[in-house]
């Protein structure tokens, strides 16, 4: 009986040190990525408004995959840089890999990678990033115009 609790409890804490692992991609790789895709793309920088409290809790029991309304306002991306002003609706398509989900921030700014559907567009919210990144510097703003204009 001592053997079958010891092992259960290897088990348990080899369970609990489990984590996600992502690779990490920058900005340039996002877009190198959408630009590839047969997907169609939109490159704009701004905030999404959304109800937080909407998006699933990692490690919550029962988490799963969400679509949450939200509006997007900002800037489109243009061969001139982000001088297209924006602001529409956007589903943030948030998914759980396991006990991990993904998470936005409402009113933060963002670069993002918005998907083109028929329905709408889309951001993929993931607990990898990918399509969005958090309070992107000029620098990085600056190297999506480039990339736009064939200089990535």
């Amino acid at each position: 009986m001592r053997r079958v609790f010891l092992a259960m409890a290897l088990c348990a804490v080899g369970h609990q040190a489990a984590a996600l692992s992502c690779q990490r991609i920058e900005p340039q790789d996002a877009f190198e990525k959408a630009a590839a895709a047969e997907e169609s793309y939109i490159v704009v920088h701004g905030s999404f408004a959304f109800d937080a409290e909407a998006l699933p809790k990692s490690h919550e029991p029962g988490a799963g995959d969400v679509t949450i309304p939200a509006t997007f306002t900002g800037l489109g991306l243009t061969g001139e840089g982000f001088s297209t002003p924006l602001e529409f609706r956007v589903a943030l398509d948030a998914r759980c890999l396991g006990p991990w989900c993904g998470t936005l921030q409402p009113d933060l700014l963002q670069l993002a990678f918005l998907e083109r559907r028929t329905d709408g567009y889309h951001l993929e919210v993931s607990p990898c990033p990918g399509r969005a990144f958090s309070t992107p510097d000029e620098a990085t703003l600056d190297q999506m115009t480039a990339c736009l204009n064939g200089g990535c």
